[in-house]
């Protein structure tokens, strides 16, 4: 778990050293604190507005390390 003033992220998964691939889920939830600034709340607010929510963004990351595929679920 990272948390920062612009977002937490959550991961959890499989980093395989010998085989240089990835297996991670990664979950991302805007921080809207005091250290985030009115224009980025102003345009994270609009953003989620249309999307219907404010809500955790959900990533898989699969592949290899040159080759990374990142999807985002929800």
């Amino acid at each position: 778990r990272i948390e920062g003033p612009a977002a937490d992220v959550v991961m959890d998964g499989k980093v395989n050293l010998s085989s240089e691939t990835y297996g991670l889920h990664f979950m991302v939830t805007p921080s809207l604190g005091l250290a985030t600034p009115v224009v980025d709340i102003a345009t994270i607010i609009v953003n989620k507005a249309q999307e219907g929510s404010i809500t955790p963004n959900e990533y898989s990351i699969t592949g290899t390390w040159a080759e990374p595929v990142v999807t985002r679920l929800h």
